[in-house]
């Protein structure tokens, strides 16, 4: 199974980090994960995404944060070429989700995971 740091996710996925929050910018370093999720559809990603993972998705808004916070999720990748809500930032900042953006696609983003030996299972 997969354990990496966010830091090295963001670099080997080349994402783009979008919390304002130095702390939370930091906490790339200490925060590791092995399991990630992909949806849109919040309520599924609320439902099947693992604890303490990575949720991949193209929504932008605040919602978003909001189901994180509910999985415990360490971090969340918005595809797409999609710019985070500044709510949702500020949100995210304050619960301690560190928030990427990618021009990549959902499909390439959880192909690349997958391929670092991610899964997908809710323990």
């Amino acid at each position: 199974m997969a354990n990496y740091s966010l830091r090295q996710i963001a670099e080997i996925l080349k994402l783009e980090i979008c919390n304002r929050n130095p702390a939370i910018i930091q906490s790339q370093d200490q925060t590791t994960v092995s399991q990630a999720f992909v949806g849109d559809l919040l309520s599924e990603v609320m439902a099947k995404a693992p604890y303490l993972g990575i949720i991949i998705t193209i929504q932008s808004h605040l919602n978003i944060i909001a189901v994180a916070y509910h999985v415990e999720a360490k971090a969340v990748i918005i595809t797409g070429g999609k710019t985070p809500e500044a709510k949702a930032i500020t949100a995210a900042d304050e619960n301690n989700i560190v928030v990427y953006t990618t021009e990549e696609t959902s499909f390439d983003i959880v192909g690349r995971l997958f391929s670092l030996g991610f899964t997908s299972r809710r323990d």
